[in-house]
């Protein structure tokens, strides 16, 4: 597979599960704030 088009696949499934993240009521700033807890 190009890298380009792995890319783009996780990129793809990145906005497809940030939109149903959305759809149930998920906070984009919740996530990035656990996120940055789990790296810290």
């Amino acid at each position: 597979m190009l890298h380009k088009e792995l890319v783009l696949y996780g990129l793809a499934l990145f906005l497809r599960l940030w939109y149903v993240l959305q759809e149930n009521g998920v906070s984009v700033e919740q996530i990035v704030a656990d996120v940055k807890a789990l790296l810290s």
